[in-house]
């Protein structure tokens, strides 16, 4: 199609014999192309085929184009030969290109001004302003996949942790001038150093940065962090434990009851045990229960009723005007929809997430509604359960038998 025969390039050299060379030509530089997408992803893919990285910041000439010449019809490299009566280069040729999308910009610079022209580069770059205080090449080093994020402040302190589906882009999103928030300049105000560690997928990237949050504590997350007092409330559902009172389990209880013979129904997690409370005596009052039999309240004695009684609201379980079983089943109704859900496994399950265009693969083992960490179950935490019922959603309904899940 374009002239380009095995002959012209029987004898060039290999990639890796020229990578160093084209490296050190990178380095420091912006990645320029006409339809840069294409020659970036080429280049970028090569270095992967030798098992180096290769990250820059990348300016479509197209867009240029497009930028600066709003009206013009056509904005292949042609069309912009054609319009700017540029001459002399050998089309479909490396280095032609090359002179002819170089003579472009040039042309470009002639006719709106270098400072026009560094402007409409700079928007399609989206240059951040980079804090002073912060290495130049901070960014820079950054690579385009996904991970999680953290910055470090005054004294080496964590100040905020963030995930992101592509590293530098996002990173450098804080610094936009058109679109930092007030939170972002306090950021930009603070922050001395970055740390990264790269994963397979937007999902490794969320449990990272929730594991991330809690361990470290970072001034600036208030979501995520840690949870130390969720709450999960039961009711026994045995064949003798109609007047079985219901319990209130921390989230280490209910890991451990887990392993229980005793049939039971959880509900939660809730934030806490207030938290749980104001729920149940939310469904009380809408449905009519009787407070002693929620245990929302203890009786005094025989056919004590409770407040709810006293105010009109109970149909009247505590003076015997329900029967227990009567008012189990019509509490085990008014719950339904806030069930902790039952684990869908038998035993652990492995989630595989895979980022071919890095060649990363990121292999994570859960067991009931808990991450693992060298076969070790961690202990509950309500933000991991979220993640896994939402990605759990995503696939079949039926899990039985699975060892291992893409996602």
């Amino acid at each position: 199609m374009t002239g380009i025969t095995n002959a012209m390039v029987r004898d060039a050299p290999t990639f890796f014999e020229i990578r160093e060379a084209l490296r050190a030509l990178l380095t420091d530089a912006f990645f320029v192309a006409h339809n840069a997408r294409f020659d970036y992803g080429f280049i970028k893919n090569e270095f992967r085929r030798v098992g180096e990285a290769f990250t820059s910041d990348a300016l479509c000439t197209v867009r240029l184009s497009r930028a600066l010449y709003p009206d013009a019809d056509g904005h292949g490299l042609d069309a912009i030969i054609r319009r700017h009566r540029l001459s002399g280069f050998a089309r479909h040729r490396a280095m032609g290109d090359v002179e002819a999308t170089a003579a472009f910009v040039q042309h470009a610079t002639d006719d709106h001004g270098a400072d026009a022209v560094s402007a409409a580069t700079k928007s399609l770059l989206k240059m951040p302003s980079l804090p002073a205080q912060l290495e130049s090449n901070s960014i820079a080093n950054l690579p385009d996949s996904p991970g999680v994020y953290l910055f470090y402040g005054i004294n080496d302190l964590p100040i905020y942790i963030g995930k992101a589906k592509q590293l530098r882009e996002r990173v450098r999103s804080h610094f936009s001038s058109d679109h930092m928030s007030s939170n972002d300049v306090r950021l930009s105000q603070e922050l001395r150093r970055i740390e990264w560690q790269s994963t397979a997928g937007e999902f490794s990237a969320l449990l990272l940065e929730a594991q991330w949050v809690k361990e470290k504590m970072p001034l600036h997350n208030i979501a995520l962090r840690k949870r130390s007092k969720l709450g999960f409330y039961a009711i026994s559902i045995g064949d003798d434990s109609v007047e079985t009172a219901p319990l209130w389990f921390s989230a280490d209880e209910w890991v451990a009851a887990q392993q229980s013979a005793e049939a039971r129904i959880f509900y939660g997690p809730f934030n806490d045990k207030a938290a749980g409370k104001r729920w149940l005596a939310d469904v009380t009052k809408l449905h009519r229960l009787c407070e002693h039999a929620v245990g929302i309240s203890k009786p005094r004695g025989a056919l004590d009723p409770c407040f709810a009684r006293q105010v009109g609201r109970c149909l009247g379980a505590c003076v015997d005007q329900e029967t227990a079983q009567q008012h189990r089943e019509r509490m085990i109704a008014a719950l339904s929809g806030s069930e902790m859900p039952v684990w869908p496994f038998v035993g652990a399950v492995t989630f595989e997430e895979r980022d071919e265009a890095n060649d990363r693969v990121d292999l994570l083992q859960f067991d009931e509604w808990c991450a693992l960490a060298g076969g070790v179950r961690l202990p509950f935490d309500v933000d991991v359960f979220k993640l896994i019922g939402r990605m759990l959603a995503k696939h079949a309904d039926d899990f039985s038998g699975l060892r291992r899940i893409k996602v």
